[in-house]
């Protein structure tokens, strides 16, 4: 490299090195490829002012149709934007934009359609290859729901009277014309609450779909995970009996809570001990006798 380099730029370099590598070196390449692609992951990590960072670490091939798709968006959204003599957007917001689109399309539907083309499928290339084909992938339901993004929004706040924020489920407050926004968008279910605690009452039952009582009434009263720290979306929890149903513990809403997978299985094989406080607080208590509150 050392004869070339200087004529090329960081990228260029770094892109010949790894060619050269992978030249030099086709079997340890290959190994460690294979194990980045065992780590690949998408997180979102909460920012300020309503907005998230979204995070993908995703094989290169991957990674490209994703760009790919996004770009190819993009300039349709721009000709959209001068056909409709809308205010331009950036070509960051456009594809912003477009990535969203795709999300919220998915929830409409329930279900993400085939990944990759039958060539993809045959030749063992392109995005999906070897991770479903050209299958499409359903989304699982939590709780018997159909998957949704969940907006809590104060009656007094949705009419103007005030500016109480939204509650966002998985992401916390958000600005109450942001929340009055997705109101508008949404399927609606009223929440009766204590006008002083908050805690909820009891819940609409007119919905699109059967509803399960005892399952929206604790999820909506409890909102995470019960356990002090987690913050663990209610709706991809377990329902768990407090008191076990099989030493008399009634299927009840007093009995009953959210409990993520990991919390639930800590409860039941330790010493762990939980109560329910008058004021709604859930109470750990540890095989040493320390005790941890969740209000």
């Amino acid at each position: 490299m050392l004869p070339v380099a200087p004529g090329l730029d960081s990228v260029m370099l770094r892109r010949r090195i790894t060619q050269l590598l992978h030249e030099l070196a086709p079997v340890s390449t290959q190994q460690r490829c294979q194990a980045a692609r065992e780590r690949r992951d998408v997180t979102i990590t909460a920012a300020p002012d309503a907005m998230a960072y979204l995070e993908a670490h995703l094989p290169a091939e991957d990674a490209i149709a994703v760009k790919t798709v996004l770009d190819a968006a993009a300039h349709g959204l721009k000709r959209h934007d001068i056909a409709a003599g809308h205010q331009p957007r950036t070509a960051a917001q456009r594809r912003a934009d477009a990535l969203a689109a795709l999300a919220w399309t998915t929830l409409h539907t329930q279900t993400i359609a085939p990944a990759g083309s039958d060539h993809a499928a045959d030749t063992g290339t392109g995005a999906g290859a070897g991770r479903g084909g050209a299958a499409p992938i359903p989304l699982a339901s939590a709780q018997g729901r159909p998957v949704t993004v969940h907006v809590t929004f104060p009656l007094r706040s949705l009419i103007g009277l005030t500016d109480e924020p939204g509650h966002l489920d998985g992401y916390g407050p958000i600005p109450a014309h942001t929340a009055g926004h997705l109101a508008a968008a949404g399927i609606w279910q009223w929440v009766r609450t204590h006008p002083a605690t908050g805690q909820v009452l009891d819940h609409g039952r007119m919905r699109y779909r059967p509803t399960q009582s005892l399952i929206d009434h604790v999820v909506l009263r409890d909102r995470t995970c019960r356990t002090p720290g987690c913050h663990r979306s209610a709706i991809g929890c377990d329902i768990d009996h407090r008191v076990a149903h099989g030493a008399g513990g009634p299927t009840s809403a007093c009995n009953c809570q959210p409990l993520c997978r990991h919390h639930h299985l800590l409860k039941h094989h330790t010493g762990y001990a939980i109560t329910r406080l008058p004021t709604a607080t859930t109470r750990w208590t540890s095989p040493t006798g320390h005790t941890y509150d969740k209000p």
